[in-house]
């Protein structure tokens, strides 16, 4: 935009008066070394204040011992954690201590991935730069010094011209940055709140998932053991001529087969042990236990409601992109009228000073910051679909979880009336027909390997019970607590 400037002060004497230029001369003179000694006080003050850069270089081989100490020092300051904990407690549990000599539990395990995992320590430090950013936000301008000596055309006298002017604060640009950095600050605040959240929802399911296998791969060993049993009372009877050799045979493929799903079992579990590492920030080498006990514990689900759905950050990230889309678009509509200058100057022409007072305003001809604002008003409207479309895809994902919920009660309901209740049984009997004679080693065998198949069958569902309830309780704000009122107070007095 052009620019209009306007200067008002006393000059040089007019023409045709006598002048009294000694007098004057020596004031003038007085004043510019007054303003020099002043300025060159303030550069030095200035420049004394300011940092200097420090380069810290990378340390390789002092980061990786750092990530080897960290499974020996795993004790972490939790308090403040807890104090601000969004989280029920019932549902996603966090420890106060940290002692992983007994294995790492559950809420321990939620502990330390607050403070450890990658995700989220990368998201706290953007949140903390956006913070920074604050000590940026709604700041005066810095002042402009000019001092630009010339040489007249008349004679060799050199003018010195010295002035100093700043942008005064009007049309609310500076509380309209400062609204957009706080709005900033909190969006950034509650995305890191999404990302603690995903990553507690992350080892809720690794833990089930392991307790699974764990109970998975007891069923696997003690079918194992049993299996081998079978094959050596087997091998007798061979010796004996009771049984031909393609029985023996079937027995002892039998036997190899649950040897392969045990050790593929077994793999299965070292596997999300190491998973869990990953997700708590610890080497895949740690030589420290994880303790499943109680992960399979969840409280009852309670109903949907729209008020626990408002509960979840990223409804909350949502709604406060809208804020900051507001107050990006008042910041854009300030930004339309003109910029004001004042400040003070002077200027010494051989002994002729003046000393005079400067106006400078942007003439709004050609930019009226029309297209910035048309963008910011597109962005709202951005931001308000993006609050419906967070809405819709939580209670997509609630209802979802509630339906997989309720299909997996039912099966498991099927299951534990019909097969598994009488498994016991069954086995029982059979063993008892086969010391009879009543039965064969192949009947024993393909028995033993259905009511195998129907635990680990029980078993699988029961987790994927688990796993539906909790993540039907955390994408609906169940396992949420009430966020504090005080920033949509302040947003709504």
């Amino acid at each position: 935009m052009p620019s209009f400037h306007a200067k008002c002060g006393a000059g040089p004497p007019v023409p045709g008066r006598q002048p009294s230029s000694r007098p004057f001369a020596a004031i003038s003179t007085a004043i510019y070394r007054s303003i020099s000694a002043c300025l060159t006080l303030a550069l030095v003050v200035l420049a004394a204040g300011c940092r200097t850069y420090e380069p810290i270089p990378l340390d390789p081989d002092g980061e990786w011992s750092a990530l080897v100490k960290r499974e020996r020092h795993l004790a972490v300051d939790s308090d403040p954690l807890l104090r601000r904990n969004t989280e029920e407690p019932q549902w996603i549990p966090l420890s106060s201590e940290i002692d992983a000599s007994d294995g790492i539990s559950l809420s321990e395990a939620s502990t330390i991935a607050l403070f450890y995992n990658p995700a989220i320590v990368q998201a706290r430090h953007a949140a903390n730069v956006t913070s920074a950013q604050l000590l940026q936000a709604g700041l005066l301008e810095n002042p402009d010094l000019f001092v630009g000596p010339r040489f007249s055309t008349r004679s060799s006298d050199v003018v010195l011209p010295i002035s100093l002017s700043w942008e005064i604060p009007l049309w609310g640009k500076r509380s309209a940055e400062e609204d957009v950095a706080q709005a900033q600050s909190r969006r950034s605040t509650l995305d890191l709140q999404v990302q603690e959240l995903q990553v507690l929802v992350d080892v809720r399911h690794a833990y089930v998932r392991l307790w699974r296998v764990s109970r998975e791969l007891a069923v696997l060993q003690s079918l194992e053991r049993t299996t081998g049993l079978v094959t050596d009372w087997v091998n007798r009877l061979q010796a004996a001529g009771e049984i031909d050799g393609s029985t023996a045979w079937l027995t002892s493929w039998e036997q190899s087969q649950v040897k392969v799903l045990e050790r593929k079992k077994r793999g299965e579990h070292r596997l999300l042990v190491s998973h869990i590492f990953q997700i708590l920030g610890l080497l895949p080498s740690a030589s420290v236990e994880v303790d499943v006990a109680g992960s399979d514990r969840v409280p009852e689900l309670s109903d949907a409601r729209l008020e626990l759905l408002r509960r979840h950050p990223r409804v909350r990230s949502a709604e406060e992109l809208y804020e900051v889309s507001q107050a990006e678009l008042r910041l854009e509509i300030a930004k339309q009228y003109p910029s004001v200058r004042i400040g003070p100057e002077f200027e010494d022409d051989a002994g002729h000073s003046t000393v005079g007072f400067g106006l400078g305003i942007e003439l709004p001809l050609f930019d009226r910051n029309r297209g910035g604002i048309a963008a910011a008003e597109e962005r709202r409207n951005g931001a308000r679909d993006g609050y419906r479309s967070v809405l819709l895809a939580l209670a997509h994902e609630e209802a979802k979880a509630r339906a997989e919920a309720a299909t997996t009660t039912e099966l498991l309901a099927l299951l534990r009336a019909g097969p598994t209740q009488r498994a016991d049984d069954a086995l029982r009997d059979l063993e008892a027909r086969l010391q009879l004679g009543l039965s064969s080693v192949l009947e024993v065998l393909a028995t033993q390997r259905a009511l195998t198949e129907a635990r680990l069958e029980e078993i699988r569902l029961e987790a994927e019970l688990i796993e539906a309830v909790f993540s039907a309780s955390v994408a609906g704000g169940s396992a949420l607590k009430a966020p504090p009122e005080t920033a949509t107070e302040e947003r709504n007095p």
